[in-house]
């Protein structure tokens, strides 16, 4: 019996157009980030969806609201899938963490895996991700489900199930509104599709910065 989990990334905030670190801050979807939203829903729309699980925090919640609402799937929320807590750093843009914490900054700039004062341990995130997507589609077997989520969760999750210990600067990027597929057969996890953008074809990226590309790149 296989389970099928599709990984839906919020929206774009301010933040994210910014270049700032959220983290657990609780920063809305902006304009832009409600129509990616509503895109991934309707690429979603002849999917037989079960039930709908988000993050608590608001971004992702209404990313998961819309994707419920066009399917009348049952929606949840749980804070096991946020975002990692990025501690000092969230509410920074990469060029002010550069200033203020320059070692840490290049580190991350290498793709290493990196822990500002307060933020939360890739073995506490990891854990916790794979705990709540794994009761959750316990819960749906044979079903499809959409986990509603972020970027580091989505990252996490997948580097955590294949094995990879970090994911180097921008392997494992993943869009606003991104699309991701996940099968699951008894405790065997398969990666079916990774960040999938194509529904998001009247949202153009437009030039990014690099502290952009930087947090995105990185959990």
């Amino acid at each position: 019996m296989t389970t099928r989990i599709i990984l839906v990334r919020h929206g774009e905030t301010e933040w994210n157009d910014q270049s700032r670190v959220q983290g657990h801050s609780d920063i809305p979807m902006n304009a832009k980030g409600i129509r990616q939203a509503e895109l991934a829903a309707i690429a979603l729309r002849d999917e037989l969806v079960a039930a709908v699980l988000t993050s608590d925090l608001g971004r992702a919640m209404e990313t998961g609201r819309i994707i419920a609402e066009q399917h009348q799937a049952p929606l949840s929320t749980h804070p096991g899938i946020r975002e990692r807590c990025w501690g000092v750093w969230e509410g920074l843009t990469m060029a002010e963490i550069a200033r203020v914490d320059p070692e840490r900054h290049a580190a991350l700039r290498r793709g290493e895996w990196v822990t500002p004062h307060g933020a939360e341990s890739w073995r506490a995130m990891k854990q916790r991700i794979l705990k709540t997507i794994g009761t959750f589609a316990d819960k749906h077997p044979g079903k499809t489900i959409v986990v509603a989520t972020h970027g580091g969760t989505i990252k996490a999750f997948v580097s955590a199930f294949l094995g990879v210990r970090r994911t180097g600067r921008g392997s494992m990027r993943i869009s606003n509104g991104g699309i991701s597929v996940v099968l699951r057969r008894a405790d065997h996890w398969t990666l079916e599709t990774y960040n999938s953008t194509a529904h998001l074809t009247d949202t153009p990226e437009s030039s990014e910065p690099s502290g952009k590309r930087l947090i995105e790149a990185a959990f």
